[in-house]
């Protein structure tokens, strides 16, 4: 960050009341989804799900992020502890410049492409579970972080720490203990049905939802170049990466990991199909006692990857055309993984040694949407609500009556990724595969929010909008602590560090100085 970063605003005085009733209305989905089942007599559509679950955490994430960005109000201790100005928004954690956007693209294609290769080819089951006890990690500690903050925002004073850890200068309340033990029991609990998506999608999603919160909260890109140069650059990944893989490589990278990595990477919604179910009851019979199976003659495969495959329907309505679910690539080359029958009941799928039965029947058969497609559309549009809150109170200034609480940045934008959404379903539905997301919100982000800023005569101060980070924010408090040593005292000398810092704190308040000369 430079000195030219853009003053942080005061925090409105509706944002904490919308951010508390917004994770309310947000927990009320997820467990209103839950129970769909038996109070609609089906699964909430899978649509409606994506629709209602992507931009409830989208808006909850964002008005977080923008909470965190304004100047807080101070907030009551404890008795007995000291008092603190901001400590509910006072890091905004890392900030990222154009530099950053731009490695953003090739930084991910590593990563995807290297767990592409780990699950395709070396297909090593301790592998696939560290990356799993990883994620699974990583998002547990995430609930217990989202549950006690939002802990904090209900109440109107700090929970008094019961344990100080020096070292790390962290302080760990009973709020704090109590979501991380919550957080680690749906942890041990998911990966112990990590196989089975009808037992732990609600988990999954719970660790989800929580992690984009958290990951919209705790990334902010600095300017609306570097999130133009993000979108774009992400929108070549995602396309490259689910269109371009295939002829290129010979497989679908982004399918290949989505489906292969047992880890809440992705939300789940739930809907049942009809497809091939395994029934245990006739395995083992050697091919030479079955086969004819409802007068159609059931072929013999010399092929013991056979067992084991799953078997899913492509024509749900006969079910006269199957697949092989395998992330085997013998399997996957092998003639004998494409199985067709006009079998109206049941198939049999025989080898040397042994046949699978299959019936006919209803299963359970999630929707997915990535993470990525939420958070990484979730901290463009924080940005836009942050220069939203930041334009209101300058323009306040000049006139009061210029804020509108409804035409703004953020509420247009989010009416634009809704509807990118529902053209990327509507796309799915078309094509009967899946979609990039990012193909169709990266264009209605961009097109929108820009046009609005033309349209409005914004653009110029859109285009100079910049993030302050906490490393800016040249308070009263941190000028006394580059100032003294850690006893209060003032120091002897100061270091490189301090005088740089210094130096910015000037140019930061005579360029304050210029603006609001400029505005008078």
């Amino acid at each position: 960050m430079t000195s030219s970063a853009t003053a942080r605003p005061e925090t409105p005085v509706y944002l904490k009341s919308q951010l508390k009733w917004l994770h309310f209305l947000l927990a009320g989905l997820m467990i209103f989804v839950v129970f769909s089942k038996q109070i609609l007599g089906e699964w909430l559509r899978p649509e409606a799900h994506l629709l209602l679950l992507a931009c409830m955490t989208m808006i909850t994430g964002v008005k977080g992020s923008t909470f965190m960005y304004c100047l807080g109000e101070e907030i009551e201790c404890e008795e007995g502890e000291e008092g603190d100005s901001n400590v509910s928004n006072e890091d905004l954690g890392p900030v990222l410049t154009a530099a950053d956007a731009a490695r953003m693209p090739i930084m991910g294609s590593c990563v995807l492409f290297g767990l592409f290769c780990v699950y395709k080819y070396l297909g090593q089951d301790m592998i696939k579970m560290v990356f799993t006890l990883y994620v699974v990690f990583m998002c547990a500690v995430g609930l217990g972080a989202n549950i006690s903050d939002f802990v904090d925002m209900l109440r109107r004073k700090e929970v008094k720490p019961l344990i100080r850890i020096e070292y790390l200068d962290l302080d760990i309340t009973i709020v704090d203990i109590a979501g991380y033990c919550l957080s680690g029991v749906l942890g041990y609990y998911y990966i112990l049905t990590k196989d089975d998506y009808e037992a732990n999608w609600v988990i999954n999603n719970l660790f989800g939802v929580s992690f984009c919160l958290l990951g919209m909260k705790q990334v902010n890109i600095s300017t609306y170049r570097a999130g133009c140069i993000m979108l774009c650059g992400l929108f070549v990944y995602d396309v490259f990466w689910v269109f371009l893989s295939k002829p290129l490589i010979g497989s679908n990278v982004m399918v290949t990991v989505a489906k292969g990595v047992k880890a809440p990477i992705k939300l789940m919604f739930p809907r049942e199909g009809k497809g091939m179910l395994y029934n245990a009851t006739n395995v083992g019979l050697i091919p030479s006692q079955r086969t004819v199976l409802n007068g159609v003659s059931i072929d013999k495969y010399n092929s013991s990857e056979l067992l084991g495959c799953k078997l899913t329907c492509i024509h749900t309505d006969t079910c006269i055309g199957m697949e092989w679910d395998s992330m085997n690539v013998d399997a996957l080359d092998s003639s004998a993984c494409l199985l067709f029958s006009e079998a109206s009941g049941a198939l049999v799928a025989a080898s040397n040694d042994a046949v699978q039965w299959l019936t006919k029947g209803t299963k359970f058969m999630p929707s997915m949407l990535g993470l990525g497609d939420i958070v990484v559309p979730g901290v463009f549009l924080s940005l836009l609500a942050k220069f939203d809150v930041t334009l209101a109170e300058k323009k306040s200034i000049a006139s009061p009556s210029y804020y509108n609480p409804y035409f703004n940045y953020f509420n247009v934008a989010m009416v634009a990724y809704f509807f990118s959404l529902v053209a990327t379903l509507v796309a799915m539905i078309m094509y009967e595969a899946a979609q990039p997301a990012l193909l169709y919100i990266v264009p209605f982000l961009i097109i929108t929010s820009g046009s609005m800023a033309y349209l409005k005569g914004d653009l110029n101060d859109l285009l100079e909008f910049e993030v302050a980070g906490a490393e800016t924010e040249f308070s009263v408090q941190s000028m006394i602590e580059r100032l003294t040593d850690g006893d209060g005292n003032p120091k002897q000398a100061l270091t490189e560090e301090d005088i740089a810092f210094l130096k910015e704190a000037l140019a930061f308040e005579e360029k304050k100085a210029e603006e609001s000369k400029k505005e008078k």
